[in-house]
């Protein structure tokens, strides 16, 4: 008698629930635009609150370009606060007077024609930010450096911080959450910069955080297609489930919520949170017996138990029951780990290749994620997707494009000289802010749980 064959494993039937805003024929070339150089700040009657770019953009997960006028002059209204930015950044005199001495990690490849990130041999250096700022002026080496995401600090948690240098230099120039952005919560902040004159194309890939992207200098070329289209986009890990905002989730990652939350890291913290609680009912039941309540020991004897019940459960999640990985534990390192991993899987849309974009932006903890491994990039080498509804967007220094979580990108990058100088083509540069998608459609509670929040918070809290 001979065994059976074995069962031949069925592939995972992906299950998209995407409810936001899709490409169609009819508006495949339409995605909403504003132009905020009409929105002066001397323009009392023209504005656009967070309240109103949370409803009508973000709730729709609905990308949108903001038309800055930049190079009209004059100040955006409902950009404000982030007016040195726009004023002082396009400026490298300005950048290396206040972060020149800043330590940065900068892409090096051996030649124009090579992609960055390639091969660590040819690698990566260390440099003072001000000695990076002058390489972009030398004809010679400018486009042969790039530099995007830093490596950033933890806390002993695991959690990364939201800034790394050049920021944390800058960092008075800039709100850690822009007024616009409402109550959404940051992942962290990045600056990018490097040459390209005859422009350079990323690969396709999509994002697990919404983008607010701000183009600084240069040019950008998006073209964009909607996460009801995932199933057609090639990606190099397969995906098992789109949630309602378009987040992607793929098939051996930990199981996570609508917001990139790891479930059992949500258990440990609601866990702690009801711990939390346990302890003020103890502590309000001794102040009644101290007082003399007649239910004083009655009350304190129930707050005890419920304690007792409230510490059991954060030591299973501590203790790893349930395939815990609880923010609040040691375990919790590998969560935050693992939402670095994904943050610099983001790959901002200046980077020069898709190669550049993983294994350049993964700094030091992504090293055992080659690119040709990131579930998030698409095998599609041309970047675009025929036969489905695509949007082409071009980005111009002082515009700002908000791109939802899941959609799916290819960007053509290269410099631009600055009108009204003399000058020849300067180094693009862009600033980005990542935030955490929601999942609740309350401008004042954009997120259903409060662990992101609760995050914020504890990550602010010494800044």
């Amino acid at each position: 008698m001979t065994d059976a064959a074995p069962e031949a494993k069925r592939p995972r039937r992906l299950r998209n629930e995407y409810s936001g805003y899709v490409l169609t024929r009819s508006n495949q070339n339409n995605i909403p635009v504003l132009d905020c150089s009409s929105h002066r700040s001397d323009d009392d009657s023209v504005s656009l609150s967070a309240e109103d770019f949370f409803k009508t953009v973000v709730q729709k997960r609905s990308p949108m370009l903001l038309r800055h006028g930049l190079e009209s002059g004059g100040q955006s209204k409902i950009m404000e606060d982030m007016d040195v930015i726009w004023k002082q950044w396009r400026s490298a005199d300005y950048l290396d007077q206040i972060a020149g001495t800043a330590h940065v990690h900068v892409e090096r490849r051996r030649s124009k024609d090579d992609r960055y990130g390639q091969a660590r041999d040819q690698g990566e250096e260390v440099m003072t930010f001000g000695e990076f700022l002058q390489i972009l002026q030398d004809p010679q080496k400018r486009d042969l450096y790039y530099m995007t995401t830093q490596p950033l600090q933890v806390d002993e948690e695991g959690r990364p911080q939201l800034l790394s240098e050049p920021l944390i230099s800058l960092m008075n120039d800039f709100p850690l959450r822009p007024k616009l952005a409402g109550n959404l919560v940051p992942m962290n902040c990045n600056l990018w910069m490097g040459y390209s004159k005859e422009g350079s194309t990323s690969g396709l890939h999509h994002d697990y955080h919404d983008n607010f992207y701000m183009l600084l200098k240069g040019n950008k070329c998006f073209d964009l297609y909607s996460p009801d289209q995932v199933d057609q986009m090639k990606t190099r890990g397969t995906i098992d489930h789109v949630f309602p905002n378009g987040l992607i989730h793929y098939e051996g990652e930990p199981p996570v919520t609508a917001t990139g939350v790891e479930l059992a890291s949500l258990k440990a913290w609601e866990a702690h949170q009801h711990q939390k609680k346990c302890e003020e009912a103890v502590s309000l039941a001794e102040a009644a017996v101290r007082e003399g309540k007649p239910d004083g020991e009655a009350q304190l004897e129930q707050a005890e138990e419920a304690l007792e019940d409230a510490l059991e459960q954060v030591l299973g999640t501590e203790m790893g029951q349930d395939d815990d990985d609880g923010d609040n534990s040691n375990e919790g390192q590998d969560f935050w780990t693992a939402m670095g991993k994904k943050t610099n899987n983001n790959c901002d849309s200046s980077v020069e290749d898709e190669t550049e974009c993983s294994e350049e932006d993964d700094s030091d903890d992504n090293e055992e994620a080659p690119p040709e491994k990131l579930n998030n990039f698409s095998t599609i080498e041309s970047g675009v997707v025929e036969g489905i509804p695509r949007a082409q967007v071009k980005v111009q220094a002082g515009d700002i494009l908000f791109l939802p979580a899941g959609w799916f990108h290819s960007v053509t990058s290269y410099s631009a000289a600055v009108k009204g100088e003399n000058t020849e083509e300067e180094a693009h540069c862009a600033f980005n802010y990542w935030f955490h998608p929601p999942d609740n459609n309350d401008f004042d509670q954009p997120y259903q749980s409060g662990f992101w929040p609760s995050d914020w918070s504890d990550r602010t809290e010494s800044m």
